[in-house]
């Protein structure tokens, strides 16, 4: 699926011919007030896929579709979008989406997972396989890295939530991911851009999503647990490949991989991304079984 504008926000297409040669199984785990859309396919070592912020699992297909001849893959809206629940509380986030993707991995009877999250899914990744390291087999992060103190990302996030209260759009958000080196768009398009993305969509439950990814700063000790092995996939014009550098030497079986002339809105769609996440994920398969 070619995303259109922003993978990023999640501007939805339909799904691609790739993608419907696996047979797809939609469902939904409810738990209290809360329900959780996911979708399975194929079979063997499960795969745990997590979308970006307005994104939905759908973005995750041409993955996923790639995936699925070696492997059980499992992807899910995360809360807030989607088909899943929408709460606009706050308290419905964060530490909440943790525990859901452990949650979902207990429904379906899966011990070990590996886990792959793109942008805001990846900092959800990382804060579950921080916490739930047991859970975890190997960590695949594109276009985003664990959070920590200091990261890059959390003014951003807090910008993009403010201005979503304020009923200010996606400007904040659009400009921060904007890729190294080129222009800005302009004042007409950052508008068009943020009324076809917001539309139908709740603002206030999208800024509580983002607020709530504070809850995913790791701590010292929580970051010193991802002693799995981590993939993180980034595009050469990507600006939060800036806070590589801030993990240099605290993750000591993480290898950086970047792609060249590609934005952080268009690494999902890169050529050579499913091939690259296959080969890591069969190495540390095959690695498993020595």
């Amino acid at each position: 699926m070619r995303p259109t504008l922003l993978v990023a926000i999640g501007l939805l297409t339909t799904p691609p011919a790739s993608a419907q040669q696996t047979a797809l199984v939609d469902s939904v785990l409810r738990d209290g007030d809360d329900s959780l859309h996911y979708r399975t396919r194929g079979r063997g070592v499960p795969v745990l896929l997590l979308h970006g912020f307005g994104g939905r699992l759908e973005e995750m297909d041409d993955l996923g579709a790639s995936l699925a001849g070696g492997y059980k893959v499992i992807a899910m809206d995360l809360q807030g979008f989607g088909r899943s629940s929408a709460p606009e509380a706050l308290s419905r986030y964060g530490a909440v989406m943790v525990n859901q993707v452990i949650g979902l991995l207990d429904h379906l009877h899966e011990r070990q997972v590996h886990l792959v999250g793109y942008s805001m899914g990846a900092t959800l990744a990382a804060a579950v396989a921080a916490r739930h390291p047991q859970r975890v087999r190997s960590l695949t992060l594109i276009g985003a890295m664990p959070l920590r103190s200091g990261s890059i990302v959390l003014p951003l996030v807090d910008s993009e939530a403010s201005a979503l209260k304020r009923g200010d759009g996606l400007r904040p958000l659009i400009v921060g991911l904007n890729p190294v080196g080129a222009p800005l768009p302009s004042d007409s398009a950052i508008t068009a851009i943020s009324r076809e993305t917001l539309a139908g969509h709740d603002s206030l439950a999208w800024a509580s999503a983002l607020l709530g990814m504070h809850d995913f700063v790791l701590s010292d000790s929580e970051a010193r647990a991802l002693a799995m092995p981590i993939l993180a996939i980034f595009g050469s014009a990507d600006p939060l490949r800036g806070d590589v550098a801030g993990w240099a030497g605290r993750l000591p079986r993480l290898r950086v991989d970047t792609l060249a002339s590609t934005t952080h809105n268009d690494v999902l769609v890169h050529a050579r991304l499913a091939a690259i996440v296959r080969g890591f994920l069969e190495s540390v398969d095959l690695q498993g079984r020595r």
